[in-house]
């Protein structure tokens, strides 16, 4: 069963890719892009409105949202370097967002 890991694997990673040539990321990669693309707007609202019940809503979304991300793009950098597709996706979020 080991020896066809790396077969079903590389299936399963190709099935990503459809026949019209669009790729469609793994589930875990549209996951993070989702929660991270909402971290940004977020991230995208502080001190923008004077009001502090807003401001109170924006943080609790930042904790909710932003939290882990750093560490999530890292590794999921690592995991799919191999796919530049998923790379260029990637690359488009700002590293160490967290320490701001």
């Amino acid at each position: 069963m080991m020896r066809y890991l790396p077969l079903l694997f590389m299936w399963a990673l190709a099935s990503v890719v459809l026949a019209s040539g669009d790729v469609v990321f793994p589930k875990e990669v549209q996951r993070f892009i989702a929660k991270r693309e909402g971290c940004d707007h977020f991230r995208g609202e502080i001190g923008e409105n004077g009001d502090e019940k807003r401001q109170r809503e924006v943080q609790a979304n930042l904790k909710k949202l932003c939290t882990g991300t750093d560490r999530q793009l890292n590794a999921l950098l690592k995991k799919y370097q191999g796919w530049p597709e998923i790379i260029e996706r990637l690359s488009e979020f700002e590293t160490d967002i967290e320490a701001q």
